[in-house]
């Protein structure tokens, strides 16, 4: 009877323990545009270009699958890699970000990367390279503790090739708290 006992409460702690009372109901994308379109357009609100190079970042209108009509492609360049990234104030504390895309290639694939901007430095947190040439959905999950002064980087790349040409299609991006 007391193991049972003992296992009753170890379960109940466990699943309360899963539990997110935190986070906000709905859609809890942190992500002003996640689909590259305002308004049935295609548009880049809420992200901004690395590099003044705006000739190898197109939109498209192959997506995936609720993909809306349209994605980003990035083309493949030599130097330096063409990026599209969304600055997200940090909330103070250690929290689990899930930054996901879907995402596809044509010859030389880019990558999605999640950053760590504080005050004084610019960290890479996870890098995950786009690979394969079907609509396929890609993600970094991270536990990160951050202050007030910090600010999270999400970004997507095109891909970087002396030799190779390519492009990298980008939709449907989301980072999740």
């Amino acid at each position: 009877k007391t193991r049972l006992t003992l296992l009753l409460f170890i379960l109940i702690i466990a699943l309360k323990g899963c539990s997110s009372p935190s986070s906000p109901s709905g859609d809890n994308n942190l992500l002003t545009n996640s689909s590259f379109e305002s308004n049935g357009s295609p548009s880049l609100q809420g992200w901004l270009i690395g590099y003044s190079d705006t000739a190898s970042i197109q939109f498209s209108s192959d997506v995936p699958p609720e993909g809306g009509k349209y994605s980003v492609r990035i083309s493949t360049v030599w130097a330096p890699r063409r990026i599209l990234y969304s600055p997200v104030p940090a909330s103070p504390g250690t929290h689990i970000y899930r930054f996901s895309s879907w995402a596809k290639r044509i010859g030389a694939g880019g990558s999605l990367l999640l950053w760590l901007k504080r005050p004084d430095s610019l960290i890479i947190r996870s890098e995950v390279s786009v690979a394969d040439t079907q609509w396929s959905q890609y993600a970094i999950i991270d536990t990160i503790m951050t202050s007030s002064s910090d600010t999270l980087l999400v970004s997507i790349l095109g891909g970087f090739s002396q030799l190779f040409s390519g492009a990298t299609f980008f939709d449907l991006c989301r980072l999740e708290k």
